[in-house]
């Protein structure tokens, strides 16, 4: 099996959006809602989307093979960084809930 051919084995997700590849230049700010229920369905959304990630950290690292010079270095790296995106939003909204809840 050649890199072209492992590489139509995995999802169809090899493209990130440039905000999920931390690319903040080309990219608008995600504006957080302000109300409570909105904050707890974010948060709710982040956790479903950092588990997505995670699972493709996994299947990319999995579909590597050293032995025939299949490595997927880049798209792993991407992927880190989205999921670094994601627990650094997941934190915000977190606080921005707290901070809510306290007031």
């Amino acid at each position: 099996m050649d890199h072209a051919e492992a590489r139509r084995d995995l999802p169809a997700e090899q493209t990130l959006p440039c905000s999920q590849m931390g690319n903040s230049s080309d990219c608008k700010e995600e504006k957080l809602p302000e109300d409570q229920d909105g904050l707890e369905k974010r948060l709710a959304e982040l956790a479903d989307e950092l588990v997505a990630c995670q699972t493709r950290i996994r299947e990319l690292s999995a579909a590597e093979n050293p032995a025939t010079g299949v490595f997927f270095a880049a798209e792993i790296h991407a992927a880190r960084q989205n999921k670094l995106v994601l627990e650094f939003k997941k934190q915000l909204c977190r606080a921005r809930l707290n901070r809510l809840n306290i007031a």
